[in-house]
């Protein structure tokens, strides 16, 4: 028997071993999870306390279970494929399945012929083949008028914010219905990331990437160049939906300006059997392929929803990375939902939105959603953290002018700039082409990129845990994914196979990382997909995967979560020694095992 809960250590160290190793580690604790009398004296920086689920009186207490349920649904066979990246002293160090030390080229050149060839990809295509109508969307033939806005023609300018009047997080009502925020050029925003001198003025901008997205309404015409900008299926365009539209394909182009747009608009649902839009023609007719998605509408939902399991569904199939607006439901009664439905994907990467004082938005949604209940599960029905990411939100493009569509109404006023999560949701999203591009093994990888997201989030937001308590015991979305961060000092890994690839007869896969330096601060990150069929019928991840890094003999990180499809602890080293990391997985219900690592020696300038 073991209680579940995680705890996150300020001592230790890491490294990377040139091979993964599959033999079994013991983890230093007893079966209750509680540190034998070696390790006991570790400080612990926080714990994640198991929360008490409705008719319990007491922390769930559930033992290990490995054996797959009987009625886990059937799934396609896929290659068993190991991979591993770090760049070494200036070198791309690659390794794939047993060839280690192998060159970008040689890399790109077998993995690519893997992933042409993925059967899961290839069955989710053709048993979701749909076709859009062929006209494409498009607003060219709206007409515009001059508008006016203060920050026309500005790199910096304040404007008034307004949200919605609710609570906060206290449950105090909130009367006031804005505030002043500084909206930045999008280019000094990429220089505070840290992201314009690792990446954007290096020449990584989004080349060979495609990226989709999903709004109500098409792009007004010139806001992005017609050879980066590809709208598929006219299912009407209504003018409302213009402004928003337009803003998220204005930022992913301004952010990634090389990357290729393919826009589809969400009331194409209603043409073909899914609760969301995305890319219904396959991955393998793009040309650039369609690595990522951006999804920058939704209503909050409290529970894991439809939108939540067929996005999941494509990801786990198709391997692109999805991000989804939290929502700006922050303000608002909690009880009348939390998440949008895309972004409470539990394979997605849901993001919050930052001012660039380094403060939330206060309408950004903190209330962490929960999963379906099932009458017959006990464990079903779990909390589960949401956004994993906040990022920078309110954006100015001072090469714009303010102009209206059709109408001279403030509803169809497109202004230069744009606040809230839904800019922080494309930016992201941009950011990480960026990233794609000089770094392809990250291609087909949301589960690495999520662990690598996680990590990289070193820029501290100043009221993070005031604004969103219930992430607090967690560590997650306390920062702004940092450049260097996403950039430099990581090593990265993926597992992807059938269920019983990989994992050894204890559940266990275990490797070792060398080459620490002593007296710094590490991160490390693994995260997981899910069926979201499973998900949605069952109340609950298949797999229940938990992080253990030891050293020297002593566990020094130790994160074990109930319902989180990721786990993350945080460390001081205190030696060179090596680290023995073991990703246990406690419970296995059935699925892939598709599963990404990533650890980061946290940049100088956030080591304090």
């Amino acid at each position: 028997m073991k209680i579940k809960y995680s705890t996150l250590f300020l001592s230790c160290a890491f490294a990377l071993s040139a091979q993964a190793a599959e033999q079994s580690a013991s983890p230093k604790a007893d079966v209750l999870g509680r540190h034998v009398s070696s390790t006991r004296n570790v400080p612990k920086a926080y714990i994640k306390e198991v929360k008490k689920q409705v008719n319990q009186k007491s922390d769930v207490v559930k033992s290990k279970s490995l054996a797959k349920v009987a009625n886990y649904p059937s799934e396609a066979s896929i290659r068993k494929t190991y991979g591993a990246f770090e760049h070494r002293n200036g070198h791309r160090w690659y390794a794939l399945d047993a060839d280690e030390g192998l060159s970008e080229s040689l890399y790109l050149s077998k993995i690519n012929q893997i992933e042409e060839n993925d059967n899961g990809r290839e069955s989710y295509y053709r048993s979701n083949s749909h076709d859009f109508p062929t006209r494409n969307p498009s607003a060219y033939y709206f007409v515009t008028f001059e508008g006016t806005d203060d920050c026309v023609g500005k790199t910096s300018c304040y404007a008034h914010v307004s949200y919605e009047p609710g609570r906060d997080v206290h449950g105090y009502v909130i009367t006031s219905t804005g505030d002043e925020h500084e909206f930045l050029d999008y280019k000094k925003i990429l220089k505070n990331s840290n992201l314009y001198n690792t990446l954007y003025n290096n020449g990584y901008k989004g080349n060979n990437i495609g990226i989709s997205f999903t709004e109500n309404g098409a792009p007004l015409a010139g806001i992005v160049p017609t050879s980066k900008l590809v709208m598929k299926g006219d299912c009407g365009t209504a003018y409302s939906g213009i402004p928003h539209a337009t803003n998220v394909a204005r930022v992913l182009n301004r952010v990634a300006p090389k990357a290729t747009l393919y826009g589809y608009l969400n009331n194409c649902k209603n043409e073909w059997n899914n609760s969301v839009v995305v890319p219904p023609d396959g991955f393998n007719p793009f040309s650039p392929k369609v690595f990522i998605g951006s999804h920058s509408y939704g209503n909050p939902h409290k529970e894991y929803a439809l939108e939540s399991r067929d996005i999941d569904d494509y990801i786990y199939e198709t391997r692109t990375i999805e991000f989804g607006s939290i929502g700006n439901s922050g303000l608002l009664n909690t009880s009348n939902g939390h998440a949008s439905a895309v972004a409470m994907g539990v394979n997605v990467i849901s993001v919050g939105a930052v001012r660039n004082d380094m403060t939330y938005y206060p309408s950004s949604s903190w209330k962490n959603p929960k999963l379906r209940e099932n009458s017959s599960d006990t464990q079903s029905g779990r909390e589960y953290v949401k956004p994993e990411i906040a990022n920078f939100a309110d954006i100015l493009f001072p090469e714009d002018d303010a102009v209206y569509v059709n109408k001279q109404t403030s509803a169809n006023l497109i202004k230069p700039r744009f606040g809230a999560t839904s800019s922080a949701t494309p930016y992201t999203a941009a950011s990480t082409a960026l990233l794609l591009d000089r770094y392809p093994f990250y291609r087909w990888h949301p589960e690495v990129v999520k662990a690598l997201l996680i990590t990289s989030s070193v820029n501290k937001i100043n009221d993070a845990e005031q604004h969103d308590e219930d992430n607090v015991p967690f560590k997650i979305a306390m920062g702004v994914p940092d450049g260097k961060a996403m950039t430099q000092n990581n090593r990265s890994r993926f597992w992807n196979g059938d269920n019983d690839e990989f994992f050894n007869s204890n559940g266990q896969i275990s490797f070792t990382e060398s080459n620490i330096e002593p007296n710094k601060k590490y991160r490390i990150a693994i995260a997981w997909l899910s069926s979201g069929t499973y998900v949605y019928n069952s109340g609950r991840i298949p797999q229940d995967i938990d992080l253990y890094v030891d050293q020297n003999g002593e566990r020094v990180g130790y994160s074990g979560s109930w319902g989180n499809p990721f786990e993350f602890v945080e460390f001081t080293s205190n030696s060179d020694r090596p680290l023995t990391i073991t990703i246990s997985r406690f419970r296995n219900d059935g699925g892939r095992v598709l599963l990404g690592y990533n650890l980061l020696r946290v940049p100088d300038e956030y080591q304090n």
